[in-house]
């Protein structure tokens, strides 16, 4: 089974288009059965076709893509190893999960969203609450940190430095 996005490797978060490779017949049969209801449009598959037709842009967008990406990362971890924030180091894709448990003053769902607001409103940063994503644990954040300018990102954490790591 493989499934890929568009979305992600091309920065076409409106785009909505993926693809679904399986050898499973059951799974194959089940799909296509559905397929109708989210079908394509020609537009779409004339511009993906366009785009892809292209071997060497598509191989130099994404190799700056993923160095841009890798950069960003590195600058991110750098911050937050600095400031001594836990996170989980990601593999792939363009966010990182922190570990903002200390920071919460209790252990609840609730506890977790009120460290969103004071984040949100005291930071002025956007960190997806874990619970959005069915973590299991209050306390972890989902930071996105693609498409951000070094600059922008260095600016929001020391935003968060300053509203919690220095009191």
């Amino acid at each position: 089974l493989v499934m890929y996005g568009f979305s992600k490797d091309f920065g076409l978060s409106g785009l909505r288009v993926g693809i679904l490779y399986t050898e499973n017949r059951e799974l194959h049969d089940a799909h296509d059965n559905l397929s109708s209801f989210s079908a394509i449009s020609s537009d779409t598959q004339c511009l993906l076709n366009d785009l892809l037709a292209d071997d060497q842009w598509v191989s130099m967008f994404l190799e700056e893509n993923n160095r841009r990406l890798s950069s960003t990362l590195a600058l991110l971890m750098s911050l937050l190893d600095s400031m001594k924030i836990p996170y989980i180091r990601p593999t792939s894709g363009m966010f990182i999960v922190l570990d903002l448990r200390e920071f919460m003053e209790g252990e609840s769902w609730e506890h977790e969203r009120l460290l969103f607001d004071k984040i949100v409103s005291k930071c002025q940063l956007l960190l997806t609450p874990g619970r959005d994503f069915s973590f299991q644990v209050p306390g972890f954040f989902r930071a996105t940190y693609a498409h951000v300018h070094p600059e922008t990102l260095v600016t929001a954490f020391h935003r968060l430095r300053q509203s919690f790591l220095t009191n």
